[in-house]
């Protein structure tokens, strides 16, 4: 079974009971002032999006405008890009409250993450526009329960020719002709799901790129949840920092934009990391080496179950004899085709070797465990792990 959760870096155990009160419902206090419910559609939020988008956007009659080329407009609306309130926070946490998938002491931290989130909704870096005409809001709404990876992928593969995706999605009135031509004209005044990010999100190439990915995966499991967490965590980083490049600082626009480099580390006094736990049963000898310090590589088959762990994540050893365990934390991994390849390029004596037996070495040896069809199949991993104090 695969533990997950976040772990809090200083003592865990208190920082979570002097964090009791950070809920939801009360926003994040030491982020200043929460903004309200609807702030996305308020005046502060017109003037932030003029400092953000310029004269591409225009108010007439209480409704937003984005202006295209040749004197066109399309009415657009304040949009919440990451959800995580109601429905959309539910899938969530069915993962994080499943016993099968996290321990009770992850669950808490976990928890704890989903709240911090949803308390940041309502905030400036988590608002921008999209067109009411043709339906496009109410469409990105529709892509994996309001999800801003699905809503990524769907924007590439529109400028990929799959034009029916964004374009046939809405509600029957947002999708009649003349609706549906002014949401293509706004569409193709972007070259790509890149530029539209770029413009619209203020987030670069990168990171739209492993949206559309990402976006491509149903959430499904722990690591998933983990995953796209992650994400939005960039994301709201990469918009924050355009915010502070642009000045777009104003109390009237940014009045909880608290934000850094490290998450919530300044506000609230610990760094809190996403990071799963990994269970990895060993017989003694290699067992007693990682112990004793010698052994500080784990050679893997790069199955699904390996697929799951990032650098940052911890591993807990188990002792099949004795049931013994020691927790190390990922420092590295390398990937490979084969162990062939892989032992060719690594300190064997890192991996369970010794110097006496390094003379024999043989990536034959890795056959007792993963038969030649698996390597082809799967590939291997180098898992580089270091020693770590904390308490399981």
């Amino acid at each position: 079974m695969r533990g997950s959760g976040l772990y809090l870096e200083n003592n865990m155990e208190n920082n979570m009971e002097n964090k009791k009160e950070i809920t939801a419902k009360n926003g994040l206090k030491a982020c200043g002032e929460p903004l309200p419910i609807n702030y996305d559609r308020s005046d502060d939020a017109f003037e932030l999006y003029q400092a953000v988008y310029g004269k591409k956007i225009s108010r007439e009659n209480g409704k937003l405008y984005w202006n295209l080329p040749r004197e066109e407009s399309i009415e657009v609306s304040g949009d919440i890009i990451c959800n995580f309130c109601g429905e959309h926070l539910k899938g969530f946490r069915q993962f994080v409250e499943s016993p099968a998938l996290f321990r009770e002491a992850d669950r808490k931290n976990f928890m704890l993450w989903l709240d911090l989130m949803s308390s940041c909704m309502w905030q400036p870096y988590n608002i921008s526009v999209l067109p009411v005409t043709g339906g496009l809001n109410n469409t990105k709404q529709s892509f994996g329960n309001d999800r801003l990876d699905a809503f990524v992928m769907a924007l590439d593969l529109y400028y990929k020719g799959y034009r029916t995706v964004l374009l046939s999605s809405g509600k029957p009135n947002a999708i009649a002709p003349g609706n549906t031509d002014a949401l293509r004209n706004f569409l193709d005044s972007f070259r790509s799901a890149e530029e539209f990010c770029g413009q619209i999100y203020q987030i670069d190439e990168d990171l739209t790129a492993a949206l559309c990915e990402s976006g491509k995966e149903v959430i499904d499991s722990a690591a998933r949840v983990r995953d796209y967490l992650e994400l939005v965590r960039e994301f709201w980083r990469q918009r924050y920092n355009f915010y502070q490049k642009e000045h777009i600082t104003e109390e009237k626009f940014c009045k909880s934009l608290q934000l850094n480099r490290d998450g919530f580390t300044a506000e609230y006094g610990f760094k809190v990391s996403f990071a799963m736990t990994h269970d990895m049963k060993l017989h003694p000898e290699p067992f007693a080496m990682i112990k004793s310090g010698e052994k500080t590589i784990e050679l893997r088959l790069l199955d699904e179950k390996r697929r799951q762990i990032r650098e940052g994540d911890f591993i807990r050893f188990t002792n099949i004899e004795g049931g013994e365990q020691l927790v190390r934390k990922v420092i590295g991994l390398h990937k490979y085709d084969s162990f062939e390849e892989l032992y060719k390029s690594l300190p064997l004596t890192k991996c369970g070797y010794t110097a006496e037996t390094l003379a024999t070495a043989d990536p034959r040896d890795m056959e007792q465990y993963y038969s030649s069809e698996c390597q082809k199949h799967y590939g291997v991993v180098e898992i580089e792990f270091g020693e770590v104090k904390m308490n399981f």
